[in-house]
């Protein structure tokens, strides 16, 4: 009989009757279970057996040990200790979930941040308590055989603790400063683990459970700053949104006739926001007449000037007619002074003599 070892196969046999073989018997054993498979094969010509034995060649890496038992039984059992030992840890792990969270809890003064160190909140402390829970059984299942289930639990642990992190604001390096503290708490338990079974776990086995944990919390790392920065960076995005709608904000007065008052410094950047957002505002508003009121810009140099002119010729090109307010004394000889034409433009000292050049009054309003 001969056994060969390899990934989820434990092995196949070499059923023979003398010196005739019969056939193979393939050996799975997965998750304590062994499941015989027995099938007509002719032998492999690099097969060898002997008679009245059962010879086993177990590859290792580049290394090889051939050797003789005797025994089918315990063949069996320890292809299933083989198996199921890193099953065993993963369970070991999630078993003691509890206590893992608790002594994290008892070293979370050692922590910097006020949220992990300080935080006497009850919501918060179930929040903390929950998510640490879910950290060790995303870590645990790095040692499973289903390689998908470490990708499934990793995503949802990123997703859930970066949005819970960034609405709480907490920085980033107090995030991964906590995340170094459980890193230390769990594989203290993987040691103790290892301990009370260091007949059946090898040398070999914790150098693989070292590289295996350590490259899981890697990623548990570099997911994290990623999500983080991807719901920050959004979140950015959302505010400048907002930002840009506030800087130009649109106010009809009266139909087809709205008022555009611009406050605070204009850079190229929100002349550029106010040239892309005020003509889709007034089109979906239906204005036929704006009233862009500079009172407030406290300088109009030659790039503001540039992009007054853009946005009056853009509207020009919708048909609506535009008209400037506000210009003050100092503002129109600064204008002069840098050669700013604005005789193509309706220009008026106040928002007030503008409306009254069309018509429109205060009673009108």
């Amino acid at each position: 009989m001969f056994l060969l070892f390899c990934q989820g196969l434990v092995g196949k046999l070499l059923i023979v009757s003398g010196a005739n073989p019969l056939g193979f018997c393939c050996i799975h054993a997965r998750n304590h279970m062994v499941r015989f498979t027995f099938c007509h094969h002719p032998t492999p010509p690099h097969l060898a057996c002997e008679q009245g034995s059962i010879f086993i060649q177990s590859i290792c890496g580049n290394s090889r040990l051939s050797y003789i038992i005797g025994n089918i039984e315990s063949l069996v059992k320890r292809g299933s200790q083989l198996n199921s030992i890193d099953q065993q840890l993963y369970a070991y792990i999630v078993e003691n979930t509890k206590y893992i969270t608790e002594e994290w809890f008892r070293q979370r003064k050692e922590l910097s941040g006020p949220f992990y160190n300080k935080n006497t909140n009850p919501v918060i402390e179930e929040e903390l308590s929950s998510q640490h829970a879910l950290t060790i059984k995303t870590l645990a299942s790095a040692f499973l055989e289903d390689s998908d289930a470490f990708g499934n639990y990793l995503e949802k642990w990123a997703n859930t603790v970066a949005q819970s992190r960034v609405e709480n604001q907490i920085p980033i390096h107090e995030v991964l400063e906590a995340l170094s503290k459980t890193r230390q708490t769990i594989w203290e338990y993987i040691e103790t683990f290892i301990f009370e079974n260091n007949e059946m776990v090898t040398t070999g086995k914790i150098t693989s459970w070292s590289a295996t944990y350590n490259s899981a919390f890697d990623q548990l790392n570099y997911m994290f700053s990623k999500k983080y920065n991807d719901i920050t960076y959004s979140r950015l995005m959302d505010q400048q949104t907002l930002i840009n709608e506030l800087g130009s904000p649109l106010i009809p007065i009266l139909e087809g006739i709205a008022v555009l008052p611009l406050v605070g410094d204009i850079d190229t950047k929100r002349a550029r926001s106010i040239l892309e957002i005020t003509p889709q505002k007034c089109v979906e508003s239906k204005i036929n007449k704006l009233f862009i009121d500079v009172s407030a810009v406290p300088i109009i140099d030659m790039m503001v000037a540039s992009e007054l002119f853009k946005l009056t010729e853009v509207l020009g090109l919708l048909g609506i007619k535009t008209y400037i307010s506000g210009v003050r004394p100092e503002v129109a000889q600064t204008a002069i002074q840098l050669g700013l034409d604005f005789s193509g433009l309706p220009t008026f000292s106040s928002m007030k003599q503008a409306l009254a050049k069309i018509g429109v009054k205060k009673s009108t309003i």
